[in-house]
């Protein structure tokens, strides 16, 4: 859809770390299809983690959670299912890991009171996993549509997000993921300085039951029109929203 739309990238950049007994460790780089305006975080890096000794392998995509670091449990999981067979990408989301500087925790400028920001974090996040689809369809070593995806917390709502748009990615599984992102940042305990926020800044309850009600019509219209394209969309957060996207992600 409109909203997804990115040209495709042309220079990725791949540097192989260690050769292991049983995975090799390589590190890919590539400009985001989407630029935030950060320079730090304009740069895609995905750390991979390949089986050794294998000429062919599926691929997994891994997304972590929310303010997740460095060698974070998302990392555990490439490892142990390098060590599987699988070849494992774990990428880096916006404003996480090595897309955040010093001045910052990671993944703190993924969530803040800015929604277009955040709401533009969450959509550049689709758009580089896209990415990293195009770059691992040109390798010979992957077997043919075979790409999956592993999602936890905030990956995994970007995970179901993502399988609603593209088709390539087969298997997902959603790790304390779901749907509703309004519902969830209303009543979450992770979001609450944001809610702080928005109340000192005029926000009330019967604010977001409104916003409520508009996401129910709105879905009902996406339904009924079996797609997205040509819906208005009273809220920009609408168009990220895993829920949005569910009718597209069957059986898957």
């Amino acid at each position: 859809m409109t909203f997804y739309q990115y040209t495709k990238v042309k220079n990725y950049q791949y540097t192989t770390i260690e050769k292991g007994h049983l995975y090799n460790r390589g590190l890919l780089s590539f400009p985001s299809a989407f630029t935030s305006g950060y320079s730090f975080n304009d740069t895609v890096y995905v750390d991979i983690f390949e089986p050794s000794g294998k000429d062919n392998w599926s691929a997994i995509i891994l997304a972590h959670s929310w303010m997740e670091s460095k060698n974070g449990i998302t990392e555990w999981f490439a490892r142990e299912l390098a060590k599987n067979g699988y070849g494992t990408y774990l990428i880096h989301l916006p404003y996480h890991i090595k897309r955040t500087n010093k001045k910052y925790k990671s993944g703190s400028l993924f969530i803040t009171p800015d929604v277009d920001r955040s709401v533009d974090a969450y959509r550049q996040a689709v758009i580089d996993i896209m990415s990293l689809c195009d770059w691992l369809e040109g390798r010979e070593e992957i077997v043919k549509d075979s790409i999956g995806m592993v999602g936890i917390s905030l990956g995994a709502l970007i995970l179901n997000t993502v399988m609603g748009l593209d088709n390539r990615i087969r298997p997902g599984i959603s790790i304390l993921g779901g749907g509703n992102i309004h519902y969830i940042f209303v009543r979450g305990l992770a979001t609450l300085p944001q809610i702080i926020y928005g109340m000192l800044h005029g926000l009330r309850i019967r604010d977001y039951r409104k916003v409520s009600k508009d996401y129910i019509h709105y879905l009902k219209k996406v339904r009924k029109a079996g797609d997205v394209e040509g819906v208005h969309c009273p809220w920009k957060w609408f168009l990220i929203d895993p829920l949005t996207y569910a009718h597209l992600n069957q059986p898957r």
